[in-house]
């Protein structure tokens, strides 16, 4: 037989709480702001796995695993022409989407940051130029790190794979060339770039002027 538990009782049950308590904000920690998220992009015809010992580096010297993400990139290889499909290959288009999507985006909704670095290899540094130079770029990219990119081309020979994004001469790297800021530099301004081109520009030449003096220096008077 149920009875009517007595007012009483009811008092002195404890009542259950509709909301849980609220905890205290968490206080920004110092180290992880000097460790931002880095995206390594690898290069053409590559893998993430390029990456592999470059992050155990950056573990060992203190950077958080979880704010370390290497992309892989689907087709890797480019196009000999930009502008014309190739089976298994990509444009410099769909190259430039994969960092923005993939890395930036994945790093972002993991570690809470607003902007990461960008580190790129070969190719990986043309998807990451032509990234950045996007004013989407510049609210979320904070530096940009660059190695072994054919920044002025492989070649620079018109009549040679005129459309190839590795060409010097052809329409991406022309572009890409272009004055972006204030000071005349090929850097769109906004980023951090570790990598200037118009210094390497600037280091070959000084190179080619130091060969030409020495190989007048070695002809006979």
């Amino acid at each position: 037989m149920n009875l009517p538990r007595p007012a009483a009782a009811r008092c002195l049950l404890p009542r259950r709480r509709r909301h849980r308590a609220r905890s205290p904000p968490a206080r920004p920690d110092p180290a992880r702001r000097r460790t931002p998220p880095i995206v390594f992009v690898h290069g053409n015809g590559d893998t993430a796995a390029l990456w592999t010992t470059t992050i155990w580096r950056f573990e060992s010297n203190g950077w958080p695993r979880d704010r370390l993400l290497a992309i892989d990139l689907p087709y890797p290889l480019a196009r000999d022409d930009d502008a014309k499909p190739q089976p298994g290959r990509t444009s410099t288009a769909e190259h430039m989407r994969v960092p923005r999507r993939r890395g930036r985006q994945r790093c972002c909704a993991a570690t809470g940051a607003s902007k990461v670095v960008l580190v790129g290899s070969s190719r990986g540094g043309n998807a990451i130029r032509n990234y950045i130079a996007t004013a989407a770029a510049r609210r979320t990219v904070s530096h940009a790190v660059l190695g072994g990119v054919p920044n002025h081309g492989v070649w620079a020979i018109a009549g040679f794979l005129p459309g190839s994004e590795f060409n010097g001469a052809g329409p991406f790297l022309t572009r890409a060339q272009r004055a972006a800021g204030p000071d005349g530099n090929e850097v769109a301004p906004g980023v951090a770039l570790a990598d200037d081109p118009l210094r390497q520009q600037r280091q070959v030449r000084a190179a080619r002027r130091r060969l030409d003096r020495r190989r007048a220096a070695r002809r006979p008077t």
